[in-house]
């Protein structure tokens, strides 16, 4: 088999293609992990929110310490997670809806988009078509929502969300949530497995 012959650049492309499928798959599994974890988070915040501020600054603090690779264990994310948790308390929603986006994504539409049924559906947009947080950005100042789903009275949410296939997924899920996510994982594995012979957590 001669290396430059077509058959042989046919197969490498097909490598090419399931290492790409199979990286875009992991990213979405990691992201879809990390915010059910900042929806946990949240979660065991609010229920001992009546500590006050400092409750948050110290265990800011204190998760950083114990984490110094991930991001994510600010203050101001904690507070995050906390309005997070609060604003959906359904874990089937965040499971089935706002896991499927990252994290900045999520940010951005608790602090620009006030109603629940106009997050939903800039979230199945985000998920289906893999839109960046800066297009999102646009789409919501446009008031895409109100002149387009309200209109046509059509939503999509519920449809099966397709296979992620484009470049552009990989782009958007270039989130430094995830990445010092997956860092900060692998470290603690690598730490762990000096003392278990055993061989993944986001400012």
């Amino acid at each position: 088999m001669l290396m430059n012959e077509p058959e042989y650049h046919a197969v490498v492309e097909v490598l090419k293609k399931q290492i790409a499928d199979s990286r875009q798959r992991a990213l979405l599994a990691v992201n879809h992990e990390m915010v059910l974890l900042y929806w946990r988070i949240g979660g065991i915040l609010d229920e001992h929110s009546e500590w006050g501020n400092k409750f948050i600054t110290n265990t800011s603090r204190d998760l950083r310490l114990a984490y110094p690779d991930m991001r994510g264990l600010s203050e101001r994310n904690l507070k995050n997670m906390m309005r997070f948790n609060r604003e959906y308390p359904q874990l089937e929603f965040v499971q089935s809806g706002t896991a499927q986006i990252p994290w900045t994504h999520n940010i951005t539409l608790l602090e620009r988009v006030k109603d629940l049924n106009a997050r939903t559906w800039y979230i199945s947009q985000v998920a289906r078509d893999h839109w960046t947080v800066d297009f999102l950005e646009d789409r919501i100042e446009r008031k895409t929502y109100e002149r387009q789903a309200i209109a046509d009275k059509t939503t999509n949410f519920e449809d099966r969300l397709p296979e992620p296939h484009s470049v552009q997924v990989q782009k958007e899920l270039k989130d430094p949530y995830i990445f010092d996510f997956i860092e900060a994982r692998a470290g603690m594995v690598e730490r762990e497995s000096a003392f278990s012979c055993a061989g993944i957590s986001g400012d």
